[in-house]
């Protein structure tokens, strides 16, 4: 091999990744395997800006990328350790996880990671890890990127809190929108803050105006949370009804009980710059008034008897 071929391989990330994942199996996290590999891990640690155990692990779950279900497992088998040493580093999974290296599904209280697809991209092209920013160029970008943000919360790969984190600072970093202008005015409300872009979601996302409570019953903290939110908008105890931003659909002349969508109102005030799918429910021409309906006369009420 060339020497400049060499020098470049060797100032790459993946070639110190590579090292690592050879020298740690079977290694049982003996204090031995840190000072032999302490170069690869350094090189590793001061480009990622994470600890010598967070790039051992790191490593680990790169090796393991094709893979959409990485357990603990499997780590603690690879490394011929117990699995009980690696739940007491649960921080430093919690690191890579705040930090995109990895993603976390949480489901039935088990535990899985991969390796997201932009940062293996990154790795392979030996550039710094960037996960997308907050800041967009148009509303388009802004709604694009709330898709990803929910789509890992509906696949359990993102905890509730950071759900509402990444949420305010990807509006809160957009506000030269309107969009993200008028709805910070209801950003106290918490969940129904939160309920609230997820339906702006599905209508300009999933082209959805008729969303049921099935579709919602993911983004929330627990079930607690899911069936109190779900019970104030059938009691019209909630903000998003009282206020007028959200109503039912009406089928065949009949309030739904199940589905709910944005009120004309909502979509005048919160879309201004996009143009919305036309609804295919066709809200109030449905709608019979008592008004309108004849009362019978008493012969007619003889004669249907």
């Amino acid at each position: 091999m060339r020497k400049s071929s060499k020098n470049k391989e060797e100032s790459a990330l993946l070639w110190h990744i590579e090292k690592i994942v050879y020298a740690a199996e079977g290694c049982a996290l003996k204090p031995e395997f840190f000072e032999n590999n302490k170069k690869y891990l350094d090189f590793i640690s001061k480009k990622l800006q994470i600890t010598s155990f967070q790039a051992l692990i790191f490593s680990f779950f790169v090796n393991e990328s094709d893979s959409s279900r990485i357990m603990i497992n499997q780590l603690a088998n690879f490394l011929s350790c117990k699995r009980i040493s690696l739940l007491s580093h649960s921080d430093d999974f919690a690191e890579l996880e705040r930090r995109k290296f990895i993603y976390c599904c949480r489901d039935d209280g088990n535990s899985s990671y991969r390796v997201p697809g932009f940062v293996l991209e990154a790795i392979s092209k030996n550039e710094n890890i960037k996960p997308a920013g907050y800041k967009k160029s148009s509303v388009n970008e802004v709604f694009l990127e709330m898709d990803e943000i929910f789509t890992l919360r509906i696949d359990k790969e993102m905890r509730y809190d950071v759900l509402i984190c990444e949420l305010k600072s990807l509006i809160e970093n957009n506000t030269e929108f309107l969009f993200c202008q008028r709805i910070l005015k209801y950003k106290n409300w918490e969940d129904n803050f939160i309920l609230l872009i997820y339906f702006c979601h599905l209508l300009v996302n999933n082209s959805d105006d008729s969303v049921g409570f099935h579709d919602f019953d993911k983004i929330f903290e627990d079930c607690f949370s899911y069936r109190v939110m779900k019970s104030s908008i059938k009691h019209k105890s909630n903000n998003l009804i009282s206020e007028g931003l959200i109503e039912p659909v009406f089928d065949s002349g009949f309030e739904s009980r199940e589905y709910y969508h944005l009120s004309n109102n909502a979509k005048d005030e919160l879309f201004p710059e996009l143009k919305l799918p036309e609804s295919e429910v066709k809200d109030d021409l449905c709608v019979v008034k008592c008004s309108a309906i004849a009362g019978k006369t008493r012969r007619q009420d003889q004669a249907c008897c």
